[in-house]
């Protein structure tokens, strides 16, 4: 759903359809990708198939709210962006 790419580092949100819930919903996570190594981060929401592919463009105030929280969480992901990009430079030799 949203994708930034900066430095040689990607985040993504994305529905973990890894693992399903008793109720037929999956995770939302944040996939940090930095040197093709993944890290995943919890967004505490749980979607359905059909409402991952519904969140861009609903006008429901249900999932309204639950893209909102999943941009916010994306933002802090972007943010980690510049703390994997200072570990680096501070490795080089």
């Amino acid at each position: 759903m949203y994708n930034y790419s900066k430095d040689g580092i990607t985040v993504s949100s994305i529905l973990d359809d890894r693992k399903e819930n008793k109720n037929g919903s999956y995770p939302v996570k944040i996939r940090v990708t930095f040197k093709r190594v993944r890290k995943y981060y919890s967004t505490g929401k749980m979607l359905s198939v059909d409402d991952w592919g519904r969140l861009p463009n609903t006008r429901s105030h249900e999932l309204g709210e639950i893209r909102k929280d999943i941009e916010n969480s994306f933002s802090l992901g972007r943010e980690r962006r510049v703390y994997f990009r200072r570990a680096e430079c501070a490795f080089k030799p």
